[in-house]
């Protein structure tokens, strides 16, 4: 995935001129609160556009996870689900959602509960289910597995090792030696541009 010459200001340049490659595999994009990591993940996913620059990744084939959930709070996860997976032609099958949450720790009862009352934890399982199945060549994951157990975050990380071997994965952390491993490439974010950190 190529990006070219990325701009974007709010009151303030918050990306200047930022141009990256980000091969298949796993990425982990670093640096201080504030410096422009998720309004870049934001851009990559076609939330919000650039003032200027170019993407080649098509945000249809782009799944991502941030920290305050889209979930509707009165649906739950389960109807939460279908209705994002609808928004793409794609289906809920049980068997696929059952399959995925046995290999990321997900009770598969929580699944039935109002958005409004899961836990934190809970939801990023049912962000990770819904980006599994969307199945998309980018996954964009924004500092949000701090909220995993430590098994279910061993298992998550398990699969998206196995699926760094055919996708872009990039991964919001401050956590970074969590992820040393599997050849991850790091990145670090500083005065609106990322730069590859050894």
């Amino acid at each position: 995935m190529e990006l070219k010459g990325i701009s974007k200001s709010f009151k303030a340049p918050v990306i200047s001129e930022l141009s990256a490659s980000f091969d298949r595999g796993f990425h982990v994009l670093f640096g201080l609160n504030g410096c422009g990591k998720t309004t870049l993940l934001k851009i990559i996913s076609g939330r919000i556009l650039p003032d200027k620059g170019e993407i080649s990744a098509d945000p249809k084939n782009v799944s991502s996870i941030f920290p305050n959930s889209c979930f509707y709070p009165q649906l739950t996860i389960r109807q939460n689900l279908e209705f994002f997976l609808t928004l793409r032609n794609k289906f809920l099958f049980e068997e696929e959602m059952k399959k995925i949450a046995e290999k990321i720790g997900a009770d598969i009862k929580e699944l039935d509960k109002k958005t409004e009352i899961v836990s934190s934890g809970n939801l990023v399982k049912a962000g990770l289910i819904k980006m599994f199945i969307e199945d998309c060549d980018v996954f964009l994951i924004d500092e949000v597995l701090s909220s995993l157990d430590e098994s279910s975050f061993s298992k998550t990380m398990e699969m998206l090792s196995e699926k760094s071997k055919y996708k872009t994965i990039i991964l919001v952390s401050h956590q970074k030696d969590k992820y040393r491993l599997n050849n991850a490439v790091f990145w670090e974010m500083k005065e609106g541009k990322v730069f590859k950190y050894e």
